[in-house]
C-alpha cells in the first residue's frame, strides 16, 4: 500500500509539472493533423491552407507565426532573429478572436514582460502588439486600415488569417 501511494503522489507531482510545462510553452505540444503538417514544412514563399471550419487554419497560423518569431521551427529552417511579423485579420472584433488564439498558443516563458493580454480585448496598444525576449514583433492589423495602412512597411512575414477584400 505505501508503494501504491509513493507512486501515486509521484504520478500526480509529473501531472503538475507538465501541465505547467504546457501552460508555459503549448508549441511543445501541438500535434497538427497531417494537413497542418504539410503546411509548416512548406517552404514556398506563398502558402495557403483552405478549408472548412474546424480545419484548424488559424491555430497553424498561430503556430507558425510563433515558431518563426522564436527561430525555432519544429519543420523547416527559418530565419534568425529577430523579425517583424503582421498579422492580417477581416476586422477588429475578428481580431479579437485570432488574438486570443495566438495568447492561448504563445509561449509564454519567451515573450517580452512589457507584453499584456487583456481578455476580451486582445494585446495592449493602440495596434495589437506582441513582443518577444529576442527582438521578434507582431503587429495585427486589419483589411479595414486599407491597403495604405498595411503596404508602409518591410516585414519579415505576413500572415492572412481570412481572404482580403480584392481591392
Amino acid at each position: 500500500m505505501p508503494n501504491d501511494l509513493l507512486r501515486l503522489q509521484s504520478l500526480a507531482s509529473a501531472s503538475v509539472r507538465l501541465s505547467t510545462a504546457a501552460e508555459q510553452n503549448p508549441l511543445k505540444f501541438f500535434m497538427p493533423s497531417p494537413v497542418q503538417k504539410r503546411v509548416l514544412e512548406d517552404t514556398s514563399n506563398i502558402v495557403l491552407l483552405r478549408g472548412g471550419n474546424q480545419i484548424g487554419k488559424t491555430i497553424t497560423m498561430c503556430f507558425e507565426v510563433h515558431s518563426r518569431c522564436l527561430g525555432l521551427h519544429r519543420f523547416k529552417k527559418v530565419k534568425h532573429p529577430p523579425i517583424e511579423v503582421w498579422i492580417i485579420v477581416h476586422s477588429w472584433e475578428q481580431s479579437k478572436v485570432i488574438q486570443k488564439k495566438f495568447w492561448d498558443m504563445a509561449p509564454k516563458n519567451q515573450l517580452h514582460p512589457d507584453t499584456e493580454y487583456i481578455p476580451g480585448k486582445g494585446f495592449r496598444g493602440k495596434y495589437p502588439t506582441v513582443r518577444y525576449k529576442n527582438g521578434s514583433i507582431v503587429y495585427f492589423k486589419t483589411t479595414g486600415q486599407g491597403t495604405l495602412g498595411v503596404a508602409s512597411g518591410s516585414v519579415d512575414f505576413v500572415a492572412v488569417d481570412e481572404p482580403p477584400p480584392p481591392d
